[in-house]
């Protein structure tokens, strides 16, 4: 194909090129290839000038016609602006064969087709089309975008036309025509064609990569191109070197400073993404980056949000000054963490995070910080565990430099995991107290052996790098598991550590010792107190009918304890309420058993009502109530927080010989150590009336005739009580540590028993763990230290609890100098070893508190981090931070937002 006619023509900078086929060409589609360039050029006067527009006629320059417009966003009157764009019209619909016979007998003949018919086509194109205006053509136009310089000025004798055949684009379409000359019009046109041939050729000419086989080297400039061609092989690819690289649009992502500048805007799953807290939504910023935030933000759905959260706010609330982008407003930060704490220390629901920050900026509407405060559930969380993370560091370091003891109990959670939490007890030089605290609470997902349980610690410590001879003793309950030297944990922790101390927990054994005991007594006290207490508990009826009973009886209207089998000794605090209302308790079961509606329930009641018509049974209550008094003191003492390990021998020694004089003969006692005294011997024994029972119980013997207490059944009582004492003694003996090496040279701990400590244990402790030597000190210099605390007037240095006295004594100065720097470590060392295991049970109670049936949800990981937060020195409100901790506190949630991507 050879081009017809080519235009050039120098206009205030514009060339053009056209070429268009022969009428006897049987292409199936017209060649157009269009350039708009900066070029100077010669001019033909007279000519009309291709513009580049396809389905556009030429009419001279000069007219008066306005230059077309192109439509979209790209729309612009191309009157001298420079790089500007414009979008050329390319009809591709489908047309009858008559239509296109037509078009082309009217629109590419040139001189040879009537002005009338063209004028006609033309007009009635452009009302079939509805194309008038801007280039409101039909969705069937493809628009081609071109880059140019400068345009026309109408200055020349030459012109534009002010119509189109097809009605769009230029101003004013479907105007005259001009007359005489060759038809000027750009023109792409089809034949009829397929639905696939149709979407090939305009996906075709959407690509820059094709060019006419007629049009081997395209023409190229500041301008852009256009090569279309069609032959009966298809369409050819530019060649390789000839291709324009397409670059790609970049794409935006989050930073940093969206969030200090918008502060309900996050970081979203992707980098792409912002979340709004507000509008609890993600949205995509790649292509706008802050101005889709900026519209987010000014939109409906966000405005409607923060209405109904916290009233009418203006845009700009969200905004930050530039003069507090330069420094993070520390207070905002420290009132956040606070409300974690509280929240952490009064296991709420992290959720209530949530409400909390909407509330605060209604309370305090007046306040900067209220008006700032964001910490709803997600960031509150990212807080805990950045919390914890720090608290588990700082005791990880303190274990490296100092010893401890470790303990760990196991979870009665049902399911198939769980959970030892590995609880560290060591001396804290910034409290000066020794404290027990949380390494971790890792799970074990498979069965609770010794072995299993042991590689738990094990793995902590290594993770650490913690040494096993640091560690002084494992504190643990007396099962098997535990305290085994086998396969229990006590045996695989002793070949990692052969002098390690296996501390039991007394309080365990001395519960077990008064259940034991109460085992011989001829009422099952336990069961009583349980079965009356739900009998009562699941009828309000049955309340309003023993309530009125008691109002008979003249009693306060109080309701019978709840009693916990597997906390025996809670059963000391529940039977005085039980005593107490005897008598209402038996009237009340007697009317229940007389209307009684079915047998079971007559035989239930029944049952209840033969117990306390018993004054046999009463009066069993009543020496309880004494007897237990013993255990109960030993054991709420020993379940203090602060160090006992001294005073628990003395407190054992108690135990038993408050438990033998009352029922062993003085002459038996005087002069013997309580393991000594032969407690089973009969002689040995008091006479049943010498007994001490109690003064209840002595009141209510004596009243025996009163209360029908026969004699034989009260001899039976005598013969019981002697036996009750004398199995808990056989088991404390057998069972507690009485004899322990370990507790007998505790007592050098105790400031009392400061003239009478021996150096022999002191010995004993550097000797079994050599890692409580400090160091760069001899064994010597310890002992020297220990002679001048025995000459030393520490008066004045005792307070309520151990490890404060001992840190008192340490400063102690002369002649400015402290006197005893060395021995002070080493005995609050030494009190690291713990006398019991209830600080484990605290924290399993917390656990509770917190994974409950409302909070199924909550994950290990989470609950971990709850319980090192909570368990920490000090209240929510005394804690404080400085401005480093509070800026880490602050980052811990993008950190954490990065983290889950």
């Amino acid at each position: 194909m050879v081009p017809l006619r080519n235009w050039v023509v120098e206009e205030k900078g514009w060339a053009g090129v056209c070429t268009r086929p022969r009428p006897s060409q049987t292409s199936d589609l017209a060649i157009c290839s269009v350039s708009l360039d900066m070029a100077s050029g010669r001019s033909e006067s007279n000519q009309d000038i291709p513009r580049g527009l396809v389905n556009r006629t030429g009419t001279p320059l000069g007219r008066g016609s306005r230059l077309p417009s192109v439509r979209g966003q790209r729309d612009l009157t191309l009157g001298g602006i420079q790089r500007k764009k414009f979008t050329p019209n390319l009809n591709v619909s489908k047309k009858t064969h008559g239509s296109n016979e037509t078009l082309k007998g009217s629109s590419l003949e040139g001189p040879e087709s009537t002005n009338e018919a063209k004028g006609a086509l033309g007009r009635g194109r452009g009302r079939n089309e509805r194309g008038r205006g801007k280039g409101r053509g039909e969705d069937r136009t493809i628009q081609l975008h071109s880059e140019f310089a400068h345009g026309p000025m109408g200055e020349s004798s030459s012109g534009w036309s002010r119509g189109s055949v097809s009605g769009g684009g230029g101003g004013g379409g479907g105007g005259e025509r001009q007359t005489g000359g060759s038809s000027t019009v750009i023109k792409a046109s089809m034949r009829q064609r397929g639905n696939q041939d149709d979407k090939d050729f305009l996906d075709t000419l959407l690509r820059d990569d094709h060019c006419s086989p007629f049009c081997p080297v395209p023409i190229t400039g500041h301008g852009s191109s256009l090569h279309v061609a069609s032959t009966g092989g298809g369409w050819r690819r530019k060649p390789a070197d000839t291709e324009v690289p397409v670059s790609k649009r970049r794409q935006q992502c989050f930073r940093k400073e969206y969030t200090e500048e918008f502060r309900v805007i996050q970081m979203g799953k992707t980098e792409t993404c912002a979340f709004c807290e507000v509008c609890n939504s993600e949205f995509s910023i790649k292509s706008g980056g802050k101005n889709d935030i900026v519209r987010h933000i000014a939109g409906i759905k966000h405005s409607d949000r923060m209405k109904q959260e916290s009233g009418t706010s203006k845009i700009n609330s969200f905004f930050v000054q530039s003069s507090e982008k330069s420094k993070p407003n520390h207070d905002v930060i420290r009132a956040e963490v606070m409300l974690v704490d509280l929240i952490t220390e009064l296991n709420l629901p992290m959720a209530s995070m949530d409400k909390f920050t909407r509330a605060f900026k209604t309370m305090f509407k007046d306040s900067n910080i209220a008006k700032q405060f964001q910490c709803g559930r997600s960031k509150g969380t990212a807080i805990v565990k950045e919390i914890a993370a720090k608290s588990t560091l700082h005791l990880a370091a303190r274990m490296k430099a100092a010893p401890f003891t470790l303990s760990t109990d196991g979870s009665n959670d049902a399911g198939s995991k769980k959970l030892f939490p590995i609880i560290i007890r060591s001396f804290n030089p910034e409290s000066h107290l020794v404290t027990s605290e949380i390494l971790s609470i890792p799970v074990c997902e498979g069965s609770a052996t010794g072995e299993n349980i042991f590689s738990l610690m094990e793995a902590e410590l290594t993770a650490h790098g913690i040494p096993w001879t640091n560690c002084l003793a494992l504190g643990a309950d007396n099962a098997p598991v535990m305290v085994g030297k086998g396969k229990g944990v006590y045996g695989f922790m002793s070949r990692k550590h052969p002098s390690l101390y296996m501390s039991g927990c007394v309080c365990h054994l001395i519960h077990i010792a008064a259940e034991k005991a109460a085992a011989c007594l001829p009422l099952n006290v336990d069961q009583l107190l349980i079965d009356t207490y739900y009998y009562l508990d699941k009828s309000s009826k049955r309340l309003a009918a023993f309530k009125a009973f008691q109002v008979l009886h003249e009693l306060k209207d109080n309701k019978i304890l709840k009693h916990v089998s597997t906390r025996w000794l809670s059963i000391r605090r529940c039977l005085p309420r039980l005593l107490e209302n005897w008598e209402p308790l038996l009237d009340f079961f007697k009317a229940q058993e007389k209307s009684a509606s079915s047998s079971a329930e007559k035989e239930k009641v029944g049952k209840l009502r033969k117990i306390f018509s018993s004054p046999t049974n009463r009066l069993t209550c009543m020496f309880l109530v004494e007897a237990l008094q013993p255990f109960d003191e030993i054991n709420t003492e020993l379940q203090s927080e602060a160090p006992k390990m001294h005073i628990l021998h003395r407190r054992l020694e108690k135990l038993l010989k408050s438990l033998q004089l009352r029922f062993v003969k003085p002459t038996a006692i005087q002069g013997k150590l309580p393991a000594e005294v032969d407690f089973q011997a009969e002689s040995n024994l008091r006479d049943d009336s010498e007994l001490l029972l109690g003064q209840m119980a002595s009141e209510f013997i004596a009243r025996k005739e009163e209360v029908c207490l026969r004699e034989e059944r009260l001899k039976e009582f005598y013969s019981k009580v002697k036996q009750f004492y004398m199995t808990s003694i056989k088991y404390i003996l057998e069972k507690l540590p009485y004899n322990d090496e370990l507790l007998q040279h505790a007592t050098i701990l105790d400031p009392k028993q400061q003239l009478h400590a021996k150096l022999a244990s002191l010995e004993y402790f550097l000797k079994r763990f050599p890692v409580l030597i400090p160091h760069a000190t001899s064994v010597a210099s310890i002992k020297l230290e220990f002679a001048q605390y025995q000459c030393l007037n520490i008066q004045s240095c005792i307070q309520e609890r151990l490890d404060s006295t001992w840190v008192a004594i340490g400063q102690l100065r002369e002649d400015g100098q402290i006197i005893l720097p060395n021995l002070s470590r080493v005995m609050l060392n030494i009190m690291t070893i713990p006398h019991s295991s209830a600080h484990c049970e605290r924290i399993f109670s917390h656990v509770r508190k917190n994974q409950t049936e409302f909070r199924s949800r909550l994950n290990n990981e989470t609950v971990e981090a709850l319980l090192i937060a909570k368990t920490r020195e000090g209240q929510a409100e005394s804690r404080d931070y400085n401005e480093s901790e509070l800026e880490d506190l602050k980052k811990a949630y993008f950190r954490s937002l990065q983290s889950t991507q």
